[in-house]
């Protein structure tokens, strides 16, 4: 049996992401998008998908019509999404390993950060650098929607340890077991994700990746987007509509430049 320690997020998983996450229904999840952002003034014409790990989102996004710059910081998810570049008449998708600084101002009708993807910035200088970002590369009225883990919701539920076993298609056995911890003064979550990996080649492997995550309420969302001259538009239950609440463990936030 092999055991190693303290791998970044995402660089062993992102090998087998889409296989651990093949229960979420994307599609479903892209239409909600779709719909919110249609609701709230905009078609989403040119979007940036920020963290787009391996592409699932932004490759529907594309499907749907619409042109798709999709960014992520892992390398390693980029390198495993199934298609990084795609066009069908006058519109295109292209995923890359990019810093959000490098793109051009004033160019996309919709940001979008899912999946947790701006709880993961947590520390106050990362989600500076993502708003004043994600503020610059919108045009006037565009929207930033992203979705985070809800401060109270996480308080009072308490992160737990869960476990969950995947197939991949060349018939590895993964079995993922999530171990969190508190740093209940900073809002953040250390997630210790435990893989234990049996395949043709390996009888045995384990592996851990650490994960960081930050809960926010909605009071510190609100101070966030008046410090960058954002309008708070909404927020939501993810998926659901409903009004956040204890059980609402992820919600979603609309901003407008």
């Amino acid at each position: 049996m092999k055991k190693d320690k303290g791998l970044k997020s995402f660089e062993l998983s992102s090998k087998f992401y889409n296989e651990i996450y093949s229960d979420k229904n994307t599609e479903s999840e892209v239409d909600y998008l779709l719909n919110l952002s249609s609701k709230f003034g905009s078609f989403s014409k040119y979007i940036l998908d920020f963290g787009c790990g391996t592409g699932r989102h932004s490759r529907l996004f594309f499907e749907k019509g619409r042109n798709v710059i999709g960014i992520d910081k892992s390398s390693q998810m980029i390198e495993n999404a199934p298609l990084k570049k795609d066009n069908n008449k006058d519109i295109s998708m292209l995923l890359r390993n990019q810093d959000i600084s490098d793109l051009s101002s004033d160019y996309f009708d919709t940001v979008f950060a899912l999946f947790h993807v701006f709880s993961y910035q947590t520390t106050d200088k990362e989600i500076y650098h993502l708003l004043e970002n994600v503020w610059r590369v919108l045009k006037k009225n565009g929207l930033f929607i992203f979705d985070i883990w809800y401060s109270p919701a996480v308080c009072y539920q308490l992160p737990s340890k869960r476990t969950k076993c995947v197939t991949t298609k060349n018939g590895s056995k993964i079995k993922r077991v999530c171990n969190p911890s508190e740093d209940i003064d900073n809002s953040i979550v250390d997630v210790e994700y435990t893989f234990s990996i049996n395949s043709m080649k390996i009888n045995s492997e384990i592996k851990i990746e650490n994960h960081r995550l930050r809960h926010f309420t909605s009071n510190e969302i609100r101070i966030l987007s008046k410090q960058f001259k954002f309008n708070f538009i909404h927020n939501e239950e993810w998926m659901s509509g409903l009004i956040p609440s204890r059980d609402s463990w992820g919600v979603v936030y609309i901003l407008q430049k």
